[in-house]
């Protein structure tokens, strides 16, 4: 599991291995070009002010094998 705290930029895909939950607590923007894939079993948690947008602020769905319990909010 990994936690990601600091606001973040990424400029290329994303993947997210099998069985790893991504905690994100602060903002994290990524190219419109880019996906996000997800492995088996993986998700993404947002916590406090954390969320994934574009750069001019909309949100970010440009999702891969993503399932209705990829993506939650503790």
């Amino acid at each position: 599991d990994t936690n990601w705290t600091k606001t973040q930029r990424f400029y290329s895909n994303l993947n997210i291995l099998d069985h790893v939950t991504l905690t994100i607590s602060e903002p994290i923007i990524i190219s419109p070009q880019a996906k996000i894939s997800f492995g088996k079993n993986s998700k993404i948690q947002f916590k406090g002010n954390g969320k994934i947008m574009l750069p001019n602020e909309k949100e970010f769905t440009n999702f891969v094998n993503k399932t209705t319990n990829s993506i939650i909010k503790i």
